[in-house]
């Protein structure tokens, strides 16, 4: 299921409407890549994958929560954000779940797709403000180095070639150096 709904008021309304009609049994039962959790009054971001080193997770949380920061001041300054249509939404998350940080993203309605490592460091910009008052640079450099030089599953590909063991031992070596390991 999914939804795009302009208000949080309006999201808060269709699941209620949802779990009072028994199409669901719970908020937990929605697979939404971000969604609100009415009992922990928070808000839940769906990632790819259980990144291997805790520095990566704190690289993500870095990241999460400069677009929260960002996104809070743009709706308070007044700007107000227009997703883009259902097709384009459908196919940049199908082309980053097949190609990961090496697919192309469309840009605009004429389907202009452009690398994702230039919408990432064009979004990095716009937020270098932000990186920099919570003291989140190395961790940015360190989420840069990752799309440049491979994340987990492409490091996991790698070891895949001398068998499953060994993605098995890369992992868990990866995990008790908190470094990731590129061949």
């Amino acid at each position: 299921m999914h939804s795009q709904h302009n208000s949080l008021k309006d999201k808060a309304q269709g699941l209620l409407s949802t779990e009072h009609l028994k199409s669901i049994s719970s908020i937990k039962d929605l697979w939404w890549d971000i969604r609100p959790n009415i009992e922990y009054g928070t808000i839940e971001v769906r990632i790819a994958d259980c990144p291997p080193t805790i520095k990566e997770v704190e690289a993500i949380v870095a990241l999460v929560h400069c677009m929260a920061i960002f996104i809070d001041r743009e709706l308070s300054a007044g700007r107000r954000f227009s997703p883009p249509p259902e097709w384009i939404l459908r196919e940049n998350k199908w082309r980053a779940s097949r190609h990961g940080v090496q697919c192309d993203l469309i840009k605009d309605l004429a389907g202009k797709s452009v690398p994702f490592l230039e919408v990432w460091q064009e979004m990095r910009r716009s937020m270098e403000s932000i990186i920099k008052s919570c003291a989140y640079e190395p961790l940015f450099e360190f989420m840069e180095t990752i799309i440049l030089k491979g994340p987990s599953y492409s490091r996991q590909r790698k070891h895949y070639q001398n068998g499953f063991d060994d993605v098995v031992r890369h992992l868990v070596r990866e995990n008790e150096s908190d470094r990731p390991e590129w061949k």
